[in-house]
């Protein structure tokens, strides 16, 4: 970690700096600022501070004009009361080639988090792109991109450890009414921590055309689009799998001492055939396989003939199955008894015998068949054995989804008062898992202006959505605007409009509104500006209507050159609750260097409670460089509260600043004493 930030800080400015540079430019600053609060309250008090500093340093340079680079380096840390802190370290390092083929640029960003309650973190992100600039019309731009992260934190054991690449390339041709375009994205996203791969595939591509024609009046426009998606989930987890392990022997003979035994070889009850008798159970037979190593085996396999069906109808009819193993090599082996009588199924569609006993570690088993008095005999013709073992595997899911669609647009202006305009969408989602869904919408607008004073427009528009396991949802509307200038010092507007929504082929909701706008110069340096919107809305599922109406107007005066007035007043009502609200502020500007400002606001509503507050603001100039600033509020209401500040700017020379304040808060609960400052400089 110390040489990577060694290289940062040492070599690479170093490096430049050797470079002959066509120009450059070093720059940089810092700055700190200190905080503290104290609050004091009915039930104790308490404190905090905090000190932010940060320095920076950057230097670029042109090592030809066609050729440029830069790097720099930045530090911040921030200190909280009681030790706690967070710091911040980031260089970076960029270069760019730019000539009449192509522009290509590479980045490089290293950052180290560290946290007084966490382990640090460090991030690394490169970028690497790269562009067609070639002026030649009849070849497509062609753009290359591929950036990686890498991020992990010091912990034992980690709690942050991923990385991820992104690899680009697209393509674009635009002729004279039509654009292609085409990208292909492929990225990877590694977490080491859980043991999982995320792989996303992407393919877009889209088609603009736009012509116009008799003379400019008519334009037909449109798009089409597709894209593709795959997203590959690998996440790599341990457990456990079952397994019939590979066997080098076959062995057989009848024998009534299994404990010591010498049988015969024969390779047939291992090849796989299970069709071919090779032997015949009867009395005391021995059957056995030598595995190719030593493994854990809790399960036989006996194969039998097809034809034959284990179903005794009594004791005399039933069969037993004794399992014995081995590690002796030669022959005569010492086989160890293992179960006397191992519990067993038989499995009709498999046409075998499946012997389970306790798990033994071991190369060589055998089972020695015990019939019953009235059992039948039967042909056998393969034996295997198999159990469960621990095993890394890789459990993998994709899935993938397709968009496609398009627009249509149409204008048209016959006439230079009348203009209209048509729209029409579609666009269909689909899933490789089954879901899918598709919406499309249509349009049109009429717009009439007689004048320069006058102003109509009428539109309409339907939309229609519909996903898989649900009802198609659609929605009309029909809104008309109008506004008009009659008098240079009027303006006044007015928009209505009008929706139903349904679900299928049912009604499910209606709604309509109309507001009205009105801007007014009663003379020069009185201002009037007034409102008034009503709307209603109509559940048909649920039932019920609800209205709701407001109106507000605001009044800006002028009283003198340097002296102004705003008053404003808004009233809002709604299925029987409304709220009120007025307010008042007069700003006063005696000079260029000396400003005030008191602002009155009260609010009700029909709960019954209320609060006015006052605010009181002074701002001068000392100087041409150091600014003041003094400020107070107060509220009534369900609390009383009560706020002041004070607050200085200093601008020192060109390159630093000063700032400090002072402010005050009191409530019911308790007061608070906040107090800061912070000073600045670059270079």
């Amino acid at each position: 970690m110390k040489r990577k930030l060694y290289l940062f800080g040492v070599l690479l400015p170093l490096l430049f700096f050797l470079v002959p540079c066509h120009a450059f430019n070093l720059g940089g600053g810092g700055s700190s600022r200190y905080s503290y609060s104290r609050f004091e309250g009915n039930e104790g008090s308490s404190s905090f501070w905090s000190l932010n500093n940060r320095f920076y340093l950057n230097y670029s340079s042109s090592v030809t004009p066609l050729i440029r680079s830069a790097a720099g380096v930045s530090y911040s840390r921030i200190d909280q009361r009681g030790g706690v802190y967070r710091s911040i370290l980031h260089p970076y390092l960029s270069f760019v080639v730019d000539n009449y083929l192509f522009r290509s640029s590479f980045s490089f960003d290293y950052s180290n988090r560290q946290r007084s309650d966490t382990p640090q973190v460090e991030s690394y992100y490169w970028n690497l792109r790269s562009s067609s600039n070639w002026q030649w019309k009849v070849a497509p731009e062609v753009t290359f991109q591929y950036s990686g992260t890498r991020q992990f934190d010091s912990g034992s054991p980690r709690s942050i450890d991923s990385a991820s690449h992104s690899f680009m390339v697209g393509l674009a041709k635009n002729m004279k009414d039509m654009g292609i375009r085409y990208s292909y994205r492929h990225n990877f996203g590694f977490d080491y921590l859980h043991r999982s791969e995320q792989e996303s595939i992407d393919h877009s591509a889209n088609l603009n055309l736009r012509r116009s024609f008799w003379h400019g009046k008519a334009s037909l426009g449109g798009t089409a689009n597709y894209g593709y998606h795959t997203s590959i989930s690998r996440v790599k987890a341990g457990g456990t799998v079952r397994e019939v392990y590979r066997a080098e022997e076959g062995y057989y003979g009848v024998d009534d001492t299994p404990e010591e035994s010498s049988l015969n070889h024969d390779g047939r009850l291992i090849d796989g055939d299970y069709t071919t008798v090779v032997v015949t159970a009867q009395d005391d037979m021995n059957i056995g396989l030598g595995l190719a190593l030593l493994q854990e085996v809790d399960t036989l396999y006996v194969y039998t003939e097809s034809g034959y069906v284990y179903d005794p109808h009594n004791p005399n009819e039933t069969v037993t199955w004794a399992i014995y193993w081995s590690n002796d090599p030669g022959e005569p082996k010492d086989w160890v008894l293992l179960t006397s009588s191992a519990s067993f199924v038989f499995n009709e569609l498999e046409h075998r015998f499946e012997l389970s006993f306790p798990s033994q570690r071991a190369q060589h088993f055998k089972v020695v068949f015990y019939p019953g008095p009235a059992a039948v005999f039967f042909g056998i013709t393969e034996i295997e054995a198999a159990g469960t073992r621990e095993a890394e595997h890789e459990e993998e899911s994709s899935s993938s989804t397709q968009n496609y669609g398009g627009s249509l647009n149409l204008t048209l202006r016959p006439h230079e008062d009348w203009s209209t305009s048509f729209h029409a969408s579609y666009r269909r989602t689909e899933s490789s898992t089954g879901p899918y869904s598709y919406s499309y919408s249509l349009g049109g607008h009429v717009g009439w202006t007689p004048s320069r004073y006058f102003l109509m427009g009428l539109s309409a528009s339907s939309s229609t959505s519909y996903s898989s396991g649900a009802e198609t949802s659609r929605s009309d509307s029909v809104s008309f605007s109008w506004r008009s200038n009659p008098l240079e010092t009027l303006s006044t507007s007015l928009t209505a409009s009008y929706g139903r929504s349904f679900k299928g082929s049912k009604e499910t909701s209606r709604t309509g509104s109309a507001s009205f706008n009105a801007v007014a110069i009663i003379w020069e340096g009185v201002d009037l500006n007034g409102r008034l919107n009503f709307s209603r809305s109509e559940n048909l599922e649920q039932g019920g209507v609800v209205y709701s109406y407001g109106s507000g107007i605001t009044c800006g005066l002028a009283l003198f050159p340097r002296l102004h007035w705003t008053w404003s007043m808004n009233y809002e009502h709604s299925e029987g609750t409304w709220s009120y609200f007025a307010s008042s502020t007069t700003t006063y500007n005696p000079s260029s260097r000396l400003y005030g400002r008191i602002t009155l606001r009260y609010d009700t509503s029909y709960e019954g409670g209320y609060s006015f507050s006052h605010d009181y603001s002074v701002g001068c100039f000392i100087g041409r460089k150091i600014q003041l600033n003094l400020s107070a509020r107060f509220e009534e209401g369900g609390e009383r509260c009560t706020s002041s500040s004070v607050n200085l700017y200093w601008r020192i020379g060109r390159r630093a600043s000063f700032r400090c304040g002072y402010s005050y808060a009191s409530s019911d609960v308790g007061e608070n004493h906040a107090f800061q400052s912070s000073f600045s400089i670059t270079f």
